[in-house]
């Protein structure tokens, strides 16, 4: 099972679920983690859902604008 955030309402009521076997519950879910879930194909270890979560934090990142100091045109053809 899937949650946003640790100790929301939601989180709580699934936590209670938790008591059936083979059931799993992550919170603070992301894009990159449902994805690399919904593209396994083998039954999922406790172990193995580690490491997904491991993986999809290393996804989270900020991005920044970095200009080069010239003039380009983005998509659109409106000057940058």
């Amino acid at each position: 099972m899937l949650s946003d955030i640790y100790g929301g309402s939601v989180n709580q009521k699934m936590y209670l679920r938790l008591t059936r076997s083979n059931t799993f519950l992550i919170t603070g879910m992301n894009l990159a983690l449902v994805l690399q879930l919904l593209m396994e194909t083998e039954p999922l270890s406790i172990e193995r859902l580690k490491i997904i979560v491991e993986e999809s934090r290393e996804a989270l990142m900020l991005v920044e604008f970095q200009t080069t100091g010239t003039e380009e045109k983005d998509f659109f053809g409106d000057n940058k």
